[in-house]
């Protein structure tokens, strides 16, 4: 099936499933083409912790899924794709660059 999706008053039509399932059903977040702010917003919302970025343009555009269930999985679903590094400290997140400028 398909969802709609509104960023800062703009809608989209989006895939909302995988192998025919949709994701919230897998406990997952699916996106596509979506800036990684958002991206980085919702892995905060679902795991009410704190993130924050150094040297990363966090208006690039992210593809794929993370699991709800599972912070650490999540963390690398993002950051691997990204080729970008992360720091977990407690409920503080740090992404960064694997090079900084």
């Amino acid at each position: 099936g398909n969802s709609i999706l509104t960023i800062a008053g703009n809608s989209r039509k989006s895939k909302a499933t995988v192998n025919g399932e949709p994701t919230w059903l897998s406990k997952e977040s699916s996106f596509q083409s979506i800036p990684l702010h958002y991206v980085l917003d919702e892995l905060q919302r679902q795991y009410d912790i704190e993130i924050s970025t150094e040297h990363i343009d966090t208006t690039q555009l992210f593809t794929g899924t993370f699991s709800n269930k599972n912070l650490e999985l999540a963390l690398q679903s993002i950051s691997v794709p990204l080729q970008i590094k992360f720091n977990l400290d407690g409920n503080k997140v740090l992404f960064y660059a694997e090079e900084a400028p």
